[in-house]
């Protein structure tokens, strides 16, 4: 079956067994029915794109081929020797963020977070930011 044929029933199967079913037959996976339809159907419809993408590369079809070569005018056509010796958009230098370059944004919530009091449930185990109220509860301590 083409892949784009199978992207396409995977879209429009209704059950998780109709998935399951798709993905052990024609993808070799085997899937985990304890999640949600919607998961299960996105995880396979990527596996499936995925190979697609790699069929492509690896085999492109003769029409493909010929369509390239078609396409192929002044702005596509390889530079010449003399040309290469200038800028090459490919061979540009990678830039690497110096020191002043912001730190990551994640890390500000972070801090954010260590700065705020916690309370545990002692019954349950749960931890939750801690409030005034959780301080009149006999079941709930700070932490």
């Amino acid at each position: 079956m083409e892949m784009n044929e199978l992207i396409h029933k995977l879209e429009k199967a209704r059950t998780k067994d109709d998935i399951e079913a798709l993905g052990k037959e024609h993808l070799d996976i085997d899937v985990d029915k304890r999640k949600n339809k919607e998961i299960l159907r996105a995880e396979l419809l990527g596996e499936a794109e995925a190979r697609a993408a790699a069929e492509g590369e690896q085999t492109p079809s003769p029409d493909e081929s010929q369509d390239a070569a078609a396409d192929q005018g002044p702005e596509n056509e390889p530079a010449s020797a003399d040309e290469e010796s200038g800028s090459d958009p490919e061979a540009a230098p990678e830039v690497t963020p110096g020191p002043s370059a912001e730190p990551p944004k994640d890390s500000e919530p972070e801090a954010e977070r260590s700065r705020v009091k916690m309370g545990r449930n002692r019954k349950t185990g749960r931890v939750m930011p801690w409030t005034a109220a959780m301080a009149k509860m006999r079941h709930m301590e700070e932490m």
